[in-house]
């Protein structure tokens, strides 16, 4: 009976450790799985997804985004400037943005320190954006924009300091044709403001229709969206440039463009075996008749 005790308790022991190690195996192998599966995941790319399947908005995105880099390019260089710039910082800020009409160093109270260039070919007026100190003092951006019978023009300024008190701003202006030939089709698209247009893109009714749908209203809750005006459709982006609020609007394709002659498929050969095999379709329908075709098989996408 001795001997027989140790024996059982060494089987029961084995048992015990043979099912642990089991139960381990099985553990060890979902753990593995699900590292595999959700946190080791081996990359892929999928290059046949378009992302944004929307034609308006690719077209949008086409169109404006250059412009938005542009404006978002230039604005980045004024919070690298908060001290009275000399002539020679504004010399350069010049050579690097060439699209800019001129700019100026203003104190608070109107007086014009250094302009670039001396003499303005437009009159400029700068106190509505010396009336935003509130916004100024704050170190923050500030836009206005004007229109003459020369076309628009928008200011863009930020403030400088003296002994850390707010003492006056840093001003450029433009022209908006200046930010819209950045975009690859400036003649497609609009740059407006709630209440004017900046840039019709050579469509001057189309642009004064937009700016009368109560924009107001609409950008209280909204930063981007489509709308129909006069039968044609829009799909527009706001922006903000200081505290002046851009919009950017397209017209929305009506139909997938078709490919052009060059790149269709070219008849086959007369005798050639598909040569025959098309007579051989074309006797099937009745004389005289012709088969229907849908949008999908003409390769045109039906009107939006």
């Amino acid at each position: 009976m001795k001997r027989v005790t140790p024996s059982l308790v060494v089987a029961v022991m084995a048992l015990v450790v043979l099912s642990g190690c089991s139960t381990i195996r099985n553990t060890w192998k979902d753990t593995r799985k699900l590292y595999k599966n959700y946190v080791d995941v081996d990359p892929s790319i999928d290059l046949t997804d378009e992302g944004i399947t929307d034609k308006g908005l690719q077209k949008l995105a086409r169109l404006f985004s250059p412009v938005d880099q542009r404006v978002e390019m230039f604005t980045r260089v004024y919070y690298t400037q908060d001290n009275p710039p000399e002539p020679e910082w504004c010399a350069q800020f010049m050579a690097d943005f060439p699209w800019l009409s001129g700019m100026a160093v203003v104190n608070k109270d109107g007086a014009v320190r250094l302009q670039e260039p001396a003499v303005a070919l437009r009159t400029l007026d700068f106190a509505p954006l010396l009336e935003l100190e509130d916004r100024l003092s704050k170190r923050k951006l500030v836009a206005n924009a004007t229109s003459d019978d020369m076309g628009g023009l928008i200011y863009v300024a930020a403030p400088f300091f003296e002994n850390n008190e707010y003492a006056g701003i840093i001003v450029s202006w433009f022209e908006p044709r200046a930010i819209a030939e950045a975009s690859p089709s400036p003649e497609e698209l609009y740059i407006i403001q709630p209440e004017a247009v900046l840039w019709d893109g050579g469509h001057p009714e189309a642009a004064q229709s937009l700016v009368s749908v109560g924009w107001p209203s609409i950008l209280k809750s909204e930063v981007q969206g489509e709308m129909a005006i006069a039968g044609t459709r829009y799909v527009w982006q706001s922006r903000f440039l200081g505290q002046m609020q851009l919009l950017y609007l397209v017209e929305v394709p009506t139909a997938v463009e078709q490919k052009p002659a060059s790149e269709q498929a070219a008849p086959p050969a007369s005798g050639s075996p598909e040569a025959g095999d098309a007579e051989k379709d074309a006797g099937a329908a009745p004389e005289g008749t012709a088969e229907p075709h849908t949008s999908s098989d003409s390769g045109v996408a039906p009107a939006m």
